[in-house]
């Protein structure tokens, strides 16, 4: 299998590509969504499943289930088809900035030839100017 193809299928499986994102772990260290807790991993089987229509979760902190919402987000963006806008909300501003930030370390530590050209970037906004890649 060629270096593209395998780029390709990494792409087109959300739970391998959300696998391969960075994080910053407890101790800032950069290190692969490679090990996610089991509530993540609950809540990213209910993300791929057709059939859930609704998902609440009711959540103590430090799980990593806005981590993995945000993993999920990142993913869904990259891939989709037609551009799309993604709203980031919270209950504080510094509570959205933090969720933004998480969203622009994904794109930021992708490998250089998967991350998209920006049109624009700035606090709070990341504009993409390419097409998706697959």
């Amino acid at each position: 299998m060629s270096y593209k193809q395998a780029i390709r299928d990494i792409i087109r499986d959300r739970r391998e590509f959300i696998c391969r994102l960075k994080i910053a772990n407890e101790k800032g260290q950069v290190q692969s969504f490679d090990s996610p807790h089991p509530e993540q991993v609950v809540l990213l089987d209910s993300l791929e499943d057709p059939d859930v229509k609704t998902i609440v979760v009711d959540k103590p902190r430090q799980i990593g289930g806005t981590t993995l919402n945000c993993a999920d987000t990142f993913y869904s963006t990259f891939v989709a088809r037609d551009p799309v806008r993604t709203l980031i909300t919270a209950h504080e501003n510094d509570a959205t900035d933090s969720i933004f930030s998480r969203i622009r370390f994904f794109h930021d530590t992708l490998p250089k030839q998967l991350q998209r050209e920006l049109a624009r970037s700035r606090a709070g906004s990341l504009v993409d100017v390419s097409a998706p890649c697959c």
